[in-house]
C-alpha cells in the first residue's frame, strides 16, 4: 500500500467527513486488520490509530463499531495494547461505553478492555487510569453492571468483563479489592458458573476464582457459608449419579438429590479450571479435611469415571490427582504450600 493511498485513507477517516465517507473508510480499515499484514500496517502508522480512536465516539453507531473492530483486532499485539492505554487518553471512552445502558458498543468495549489488560504492566496502567477517572468507585460500578441482568438496553451481555476482571487480578491490589468481605463481590461472581451462562462469562469468572485461591488466608471464608465456593465449583462438575444416603447426607445441600439427567459443564477448559480451583483449596490441611467431611471425594471419583469414558485427558489427569489427594491418609500428604 503506497504512502499516497494511506494519506488519502487518513483524510477519509476525518470525523467531519460525510457519513458515507466515514462508513466506507472505517470499514476498509477494519477489513485491513483482519489479517496479520494489514494489522501491522495499521499499527505502525500512528495517524491511522489516532483517526480510528476519534471514530470510537462517532455519532453513527456503525462507524464507531468499525473503529472498535479495528482496535480489537490490533490489540492482539501486546505492544500495541500497552501503547494504546499508555499513550492515548482512551480508557474513559471504553468504560463510558461499558457503563452506558443505551450503548450498542458495550460488548465491543468489554472485549477491548479484556484484550488490552492481559499483561501485568498493562493491567497496572489500566487500574491507574480507572482510579484517576472514578477514584475507588470504578470496581463497584463495573461489577454492578456485570452482575445486573439485562443491564444494557440493547442486549449487550458484558460477558468479557469477566476476563477483564480476571486479568486485573494479576495485581495484588485488585485481588484485595475483589476479596473484600464487606463488599460481597465474590458472593455475586460465583453465581455465574451456572450452565445457562456463556462460556466467556463462566470462563472469566472461574479464572477470577482461581486467582482468588492464591490468597490462602481467604480459603476458610471462601469455603464458608457466606460465599459457599465449594458448592458453586462442584455443581458444574456433577452428573446425575446416585449416592447412598450415608454418602449424600454429608454433602453440601445443593449437591444432594440432583436430577438423573443433570449434565456436567460441557467445556473441558472450564471443567479443568474448576477442578484446579478445588485443588488449590486443598492447599492447607483444614481445607482437605473440610472436603473429606463433605464426602467431596465421591463426587470427584464419579467425575474421574465420566472423564475416562466421555471426557478430556487433561481434565481426567487433574481430577485423578485431586481424588488421590482427598482419599490419602493426612499424615502422608505434604502441605501444598511448601
Amino acid at each position: 500500500m503506497t504512502e499516497k493511498y494511506i494519506d488519502e485513507l487518513i483524510t477519509f477517516l476525518r470525523p467531519d467527513n460525510a457519513e458515507h465517507v466515514r462508513l466506507n473508510s472505517s470499514n476498509m480499515v477494519a477489513g485491513l486488520c483482519a489479517d496479520k499484514e494489514g494489522m501491522e500496517l495499521v499499527i505502525k502508522d500512528n495517524r491511522i490509530i489516532e483517526a480510528i480512536l476519534q471514530l470510537t465516539t462517532d455519532e453513527h453507531p456503525t462507524v464507531a463499531s468499525y473503529a472498535y473492530t479495528t482496535l480489537i483486532n490490533c490489540s492482539a499485539s501486546e505492544t500495541f495494547s500497552l501503547q494504546l492505554i499508555a499513550k492515548y487518553d482512551i480508557v474513559s471512552t471504553f468504560v463510558t461505553h461499558v457503563l452506558d445502558k443505551e450503548s450498542t458498543l458495550s460488548d465491543k468495549a468489554c472485549m477491548l478492555l479484556s484484550n488490552v489488560s492481559r499483561t501485568p504492566g498493562a493491567a497496572s496502567t489500566l487500574v491507574n487510569c480507572l482510579e484517576k477517572m472514578k477514584s475507588g468507585e470504578w470496581l463497584d460500578e463495573l461489577l454492578t453492571a456485570f452482575s445486573t441482568v439485562e443491564y444494557n438496553k440493547h442486549k449487550c451481555k458484558l460477558d468479557y468483563l469477566a476476563s477483564f476482571f480476571a486479568n486485573l487480578m494479576q495485581l495484588p491490589k485488585v485481588r484485595k479489592m475483589i476479596l473484600n468481605k464487606d463488599k460481597e463481590y465474590m458472593k455475586k461472581l460465583v453465581t455465574f458458573l451456572k450452565e445457562e451462562n456463556s462460556n466467556v462469562r463462566k470462563g472469566g469468572v472461574v479464572s477470577i476464582i482461581k486467582n482468588s485461591c492464591f490468597q490462602f488466608e481467604h480459603h476458610e471464608w471462601l469455603m464458608g457459608s457466606s460465599v459457599d465456593l465449594l458448592t458453586h465449583l462442584l455443581l458444574p462438575l456433577c452428573g446425575g449419579e446416585e449416592y447412598s444416603d450415608e454418602e449424600m447426607d454429608a454433602m453440601p445441600l445443593d449437591l444432594q438429590y440432583l436430577e438423573s439427567d443433570k449434565t456436567r459443564e460441557r467445556d473441558p477448559d472450564i471443567r479443568k479450571l474448576l477442578v484446579e480451583c478445588v485443588v488449590m483449596l486443598c492447599a492447607e490441611r483444614k481445607g482437605r479435611e473440610t472436603m473429606r467431611s463433605l464426602n467431596i471425594h465421591f463426587i470427584i471419583d464419579n467425575l474421574v469415571k465420566w472423564e475416562t469414558a466421555h471426557g478430556d485427558p487433561d481434565v481426567l489427569e487433574t481430577a485423578e490427582d485431586l481424588c488421590k489427594l482427598l482419599v490419602s491418609v493426612e499424615n502422608e500428604v505434604d502441605n501444598l504450600m511448601t
